[in-house]
C-alpha cells in the first residue's frame, strides 16, 4: 500500500457540486521501475485500485445512489506512452 501511494500519486479530494466524491489520478507521475523494485506488478496495482474503489463506496459515498467524479490527469504523457505500462494500467482499471 505505502509503496503504491508513494510511487503512484492518486487521492480523493473534496466533493463535487452535487456532493459527488472526487478522485484524482496522475498516471504520468507513476514510477513503474520503483514499483517493480518494490515487488508491485500489474496484478497488485489493479488490486490496489479495486480496494480504493471499494473504500470509496463503503466509506466516502456509502449510499445506493452515490456518484463520483474521476479525474485522470494526463499532463506529462506523450504519444509513445500510450503504448506503455502506464496506459495499460489505466485501460485495465477502467474495464
Amino acid at each position: 500500500f505505502h509503496s503504491i501511494k508513494h510511487f503512484y500519486p492518486h487521492f480523493f479530494h473534496f466533493r463535487g457540486k452535487k456532493q459527488e466524491s472526487v478522485y484524482f489520478e496522475t498516471p504520468a507521475k507513476m514510477n513503474i521501475p520503483a514499483l517493480k523494485k518494490e515487488g508491485v506488478d500489474m496484478k497488485k496495482l489493479l488490486r490496489h485500485f479495486a480496494l480504493v474503489t471499494e473504500y470509496q463506496w463503503n466509506y466516502i459515498a456509502p449510499t445506493d445512489d452515490g456518484k463520483s467524479i474521476y479525474i485522470i490527469d494526463l499532463i506529462g504523457l506523450g504519444f509513445r506512452d500510450f503504448m506503455g505500462e502506464v496506459v495499460d494500467f489505466v485501460r485495465k482499471a477502467s474495464e
